[in-house]
């Protein structure tokens, strides 16, 4: 049991997604004390159990949230560009890094030469960061690797990561995400619908593609994720970071899970996809890190009725696993309200990634939950940087304790 908890805090439940205006809306018990039983939230209200209680944390001045859920990471990748954090600072375009050998094509080399084992160490460290920011649910993809065995290494570290009983983990095929040198898109999009789906199949949730101005074009876009469609895969797209080619017009017969990063799509573009059911995910770190001055703007959002879910978008480009600065930023820089940033980190990304029994404080749901060490939700952002995650549970097991990361069986 958790007993006592200043503020109880959760998103109002519905049949879809929350549109920005229904974003506004938190739900808010004072005082309030929450029963779980067998990693499943049993009441929300509990002040009057009487029953045998094997475990009592007590919450008194603390706020309890559902577990963030980041839906959109690159969590595992081998070796580390640093130096390009630099060189990007200094001046240095991204063309010319890839010239030098850098960028993606970097991680590609380090990620293909790394073991599972090295893999799945530097992976947990990158975990242990997102707890330790209230992270309960990690959406990772794969797309570090232009080789079927790499793509399979990478799903097995996945694996790893998930039987670890730390962190819910959704899976991710990332089958087009850079074209390997001297190949040409085209040909790379054949050989993975042909090759590597069939392999794929059911390892995953999701497949998803990076279509946008200098990479995968719209026409081959829609023929793997349409093929990925066959193979049990839900359609996922990276799309409109770099510059806007009609993606999501392009792909909006295809039933997209979600669409990430939307910097350039227009308002009637953003229509289109909250029509279909897709969620739109919002990437406000890596604008931050990459391109201050474009950042996502929630009047967007809100013009186009679009649910909208955060993520940190962690990468070897944009490392910083930190789902509490994701919202920050949101709220600071994105127009976002601290409600409609809550909503966005918990129940609607939950939506994104098909997770129907996350994202809530409310009965029958996962025992997901995070203790911040504040009376109120509302200071979130106006605390940020201090270490306000004092407690995780995960799936009803006490993952973080009195801001001790531990691994509680």
């Amino acid at each position: 049991m958790i007993r006592n908890a200043s503020e109880v805090v959760t998103p109002v439940i519905g049949k879809k997604a929350n549109t920005p205006g229904e974003s506004r809306e938190l739900l808010v018990q004072k005082n309030c004390s929450i029963l779980v039983e067998d990693g499943k939230i049993e009441e929300t209200d509990a002040g009057n159990i009487t029953g045998e209680i094997t475990q009592v944390i007590d919450a008194s001045g603390c706020t309890v949230l559902p577990g963030f859920i980041d839906p959109h990471t690159h969590m595992i990748f081998g070796g580390s560009r640093t130096d390009e954090f630099y060189s990007r600072i200094g001046g240095m375009t991204y063309s010319k890094i890839l010239e030098q050998g850098g960028g993606i094509t970097r991680t590609a080399r380090e990620t293909q030469m790394a073991d599972r084992n090295g893999l799945f160490s530097q992976a947990m460290n990158r975990v242990w960061d997102s707890i330790s920011h209230g992270a309960t649910t990690i959406e990772i993809k794969t797309g570090y690797s232009h080789e079927l065995s790499g793509e399979l290494k990478m799903l097995d570290v996945m694996d790893m990561i998930e039987a670890s009983g730390i962190i819910n983990v959704v899976k991710t095929f990332l089958g087009l995400h850079f074209t390997p040198p001297g190949t040409d898109a085209l040909a790379f999009t054949d050989r993975v619908i042909s090759e590597f789906l069939p392999r794929l199949s059911g390892r995953a949730q999701f497949a998803d593609v990076f279509c946008d101005v200098g990479a995968f074009s719209t026409v081959d876009s829609y023929r793997f994720l349409d093929a990925a469609r066959k193979f049990g895969f839900k359609p996922k797209a990276h799309v409109d970071e770099i510059g806007n080619i009609g993606a999501i017009q392009a792909l909006n017969g295809i039933g997209l899970a979600s669409a990430d990063h939307i910097l350039k799509s227009s308002v009637d573009q953003l229509q289109l996809l909250s029509r279909s059911g897709g969620i739109g995910v919002v990437l406000p770190i890596t604008s931050y890190l990459l391109d201050p001055g474009n950042m996502p703007n929630i009047k967007k959002f809100e013009e186009a009725s679009l649910p909208v879910a955060i993520g940190t978008d962690t990468s070897p480009a944009t490392y910083c696993p930190d789902m509490l600065f994701a919202i920050y930023l949101s709220v600071r820089f994105c127009g976002f309200s601290i409600e409609q940033a809550i909503n966005s980190a918990t129940i609607n990304a939950a939506w994104a990634l098909s997770e129907d029994r996350k994202g809530a404080v409310e009965k029958g749901y996962d025992a997901d939950l995070i203790i911040l060490d504040t009376p109120s939700y509302r200071d979130i952002p106006y605390k940020f940087g201090t270490e306000i995650v004092r407690d995780v549970i995960s799936s009803g097991r006490l993952v973080r304790k009195n801001r001790v990361n531990i691994l509680q069986a």
